[in-house]
């Protein structure tokens, strides 16, 4: 069983690989972790539970990040946020 610690450092390298787009399996994640595949995919599901759009691409063979898209209209000199 891993400490608080652990799981939050596991939980920042997989965000970290999957910006950098160098998540690629669960086994190779297990692997640099020292974790095991089980444990990655319940890192991987939390982190999209914490709102992170995770997809695993089968033509590319990885796990992406879907960066999030923002349009903006400027009203009145502000900045408003348009809601998709």
């Amino acid at each position: 069983m891993s400490s608080y610690r652990t799981h939050k450092q596991n939980l920042r390298s997989m965000l970290e690989m999957l910006k950098k787009g160098k998540l690629i399996s669960r086994s190779q994640v297990a692997q640099l972790l020292g974790t095991s595949e089980q444990t990655v995919t319940a890192r991987i599901k939390e982190l999209r539970y914490l709102g992170h759009k995770i997809q695993y691409s089968r033509s590319l063979h990885k796990y992406i990040l879907i960066k999030k898209r923002r349009n903006y209209l400027k009203k009145g000199g502000l900045t408003w946020n348009k809601k998709e």
